[in-house]
């Protein structure tokens, strides 16, 4: 796509601002948006945000499913899954510690479950569409039974019925109405209740559109640093599969980065780790099994016996390290961090031939 290797390592440096900016704009209005349906940062980052984020893997992966190259699927998921842990949380947990309660513990468990539900699945060389369904499935089981906690339905519902009355006021005689009505505001108490309603869900919608507009930064950030990132490995003769297993992981990860150190600047620790579980669950059961109801997913025996291993070492070490302490602290990013520059190593040295 770059024509040249100061072309390409130029974009990708605006993109990686894209992703700065993006993140920014999009971490605030997912706060607000919070906020104002009284719902946790936590469970926000579990979903809207963990969702969010990992549409670059998801557009990655159906684009290398149409253009016949599973290797790159499975090194973007897989290196993805093991980036978000080994170097988003490692590089998080160096600044910040992160104290865990008992329901988020419940949904690291779950997301190791994902990740051992696909490695059973990964043994014969192939996602078939029957386990592609399931995985999906799991995924949308996953989903709904965080909105069967009573307040999350309660949460659910006020958004519903807001969106209902959204449908009322998105019109230019509408917006007439309210500048007129603004003008007679002591008329009495039930209108000033009225308006400030109408006030509150028009902040909604801005913050719905500047949510919006920070995804938009963020998914074609993610894309032009990937492909910068490809141009620059091809220039610098690196093969494909490195390509596919860390430069596009990491450039597809780096929204979750970004979102995580904008939580630090800001303070939300909470939605980090919501953010991380979140997007490796929806990795792994939701983009691996809608890509895999397209089309079955093959792979080789390197996927198998070098890249899966990685990803349950890295998945299983969170677990304990929660598991004796109900925190993640500097000690436990270090050895993330460590252990993933080894990972990163290995697969340079080796030279691993994926496709």
């Amino acid at each position: 796509m770059f024509p040249s290797f100061p072309i390409a390592l130029i974009a990708l440096i605006i993109s990686i601002f894209a992703l700065i900016k993006g993140s920014d704009l999009f971490l605030n209005a997912a706060s607000k948006i919070a906020k104002h349906f009284g719902t946790t940062e936590f469970f926000i980052g579990l979903t809207l945000v963990a969702i969010s984020t990992s549409l670059p893997e998801l557009a990655t992966s159906i684009t290398a499913t149409f253009a016949k190259h599973p290797g790159i699927i499975m090194g973007n998921i897989i290196g993805s899954n093991i980036a978000n842990i080994g170097l988003v949380l490692g590089l998080t947990l160096v600044f910040t510690t992160i104290f865990v309660k008992k329901y988020e513990y419940e949904k690291i468990f779950i997301m190791l479950l994902s990740i051992l539900l696909f490695s059973l699945f990964a043994t014969d060389l192939q996602i078939s569409r029957f386990e592609a369904v399931i995985l999906f499935g799991a995924f949308l089981l996953y989903f709904g039974s965080i909105f069967k906690v009573r307040d999350r339905i309660r949460d659910f519902r006020k958004y519903f019925f807001t969106m209902l009355e959204l449908r009322g006021l998105l019109s230019l005689q509408r917006i007439k109405e309210i500048k007129q009505e603004k003008d007679h505001l002591k008329k009495g108490q039930r209108l000033k209740k009225r308006l400030a309603r109408e006030a509150f869900l028009y902040e909604l919608v801005r913050e719905f559109a500047v949510l919006v507009f920070g995804l938009v930064l963020i998914v074609l950030g993610a894309k032009f640093t990937v492909e910068s990132a490809v141009d620059i490995a091809l220039f610098m003769h690196i093969s494909e599969t490195v390509v596919a297993t860390v430069f596009i992981a990491v450039g597809t990860s780096l929204p979750e980065l970004f979102v995580s150190i904008t939580g630090i600047i800001k303070g939300y620790k909470k939605m980090i780790l919501g953010n991380l579980i979140g997007s490796n669950v929806f990795n792994t059961l939701a983009i691996i099994g809608f890509v895999g109801i397209l089309k079955p997913i093959t792979f080789n025996s390197i996927t198998l016996k070098f890249l899966i291993p990685a990803m349950l070492v890295f998945s299983f070490l969170l677990y304990i390290f929660l598991k004796k302490s109900h925190k993640l602290e500097k000690i436990e990013g270090i050895t993330l961090f460590v252990l993933y520059a080894s990972f990163l190593a290995v697969l340079f040295l080796t030279s691993i031939a994926v496709g």
